[in-house]
C-alpha cells in the first residue's frame, strides 16, 4: 500500500552563511575582540622587535669598519642569528593568534550549524542548503533572516 502513495515533494531552503556571519552580533563581537588582541599582541611584541632591530643596526654599523675576514664572518652570522630570534618571535605571535582566531571562530561556526539544525527540525524543511552550494534559489526559500534571529536571540540570552 506504501508504494501506492505519492512522495511529497521535498521542502528545501538555503542560508547565505556570509551574511548571518556579517549580521549575527555575537560573531562580529568576537572578530572585534580577536582584532583587540591582535593589537594588544603587536603591542607586546613590537618593543623586542625594535631592540632587534637596534642591535642589528649596530652589528652593520661594525661592519662598515675594517675588520678582519673572520671578524666579519662572526658578525654576519650574529645578526642571522637576531634576524632568525626577530622572526621566530613574530611568527610565533602570528602563529598563536591565528590558533586563538580558528579556535574561536570555529565555536562560532559550530553555534551557526546548530541554530540551523534546530530550525530544521522545527520545520518541514527536509535540506537547508548553504547559498554559496546554490546556482539559482527564489528569495521565499532564503532562511538566512530566520537564523539570524535565532542566534541573535540566543546571544541576548548567554
Amino acid at each position: 500500500a506504501q508504494d501506492d502513495e505519492e512522495p511529497r515533494p521535498l521542502i528545501i531552503a538555503y542560508v547565505d552563511l556570509q551574511r548571518v556571519q556579517d549580521e549575527w552580533i555575537l560573531f562580529q563581537e568576537t572578530l572585534k575582540t580577536l582584532e583587540a588582541e591582535t593589537r594588544q599582541k603587536e603591542l607586546e611584541v613590537q618593543p623586542r622587535l625594535d631592540e632587534y632591530q637596534k642591535q642589528i643596526i649596530e652589528l652593520q654599523k661594525k661592519l662598515d669598519t675594517p675588520l678582519s675576514d673572520e671578524k666579519r664572518a662572526e658578525i654576519r652570522a650574529e645578526i642571522e642569528q637576531i634576524f632568525a630570534q626577530a622572526n621566530q618571535l613574530r611568527e610565533g605571535a602570528i602563529r598563536a593568534l591565528q590558533a586563538r582566531e580558528k579556535q574561536e571562530l570555529d565555536k562560532l561556526i559550530e553555534k551557526i550549524y546548530a541554530a540551523i539544525d534546530q530550525l530544521g527540525q522545527k520545520t518541514d524543511y527536509d535540506l537547508i542548503l548553504d547559498m554559496t552550494a546554490l546556482i539559482y534559489g527564489k528569495d521565499a526559500y532564503d532562511i538566512t533572516d530566520d537564523i539570524i534571529e535565532v542566534l541573535n536571540i540566543a546571544a541576548g540570552a548567554e
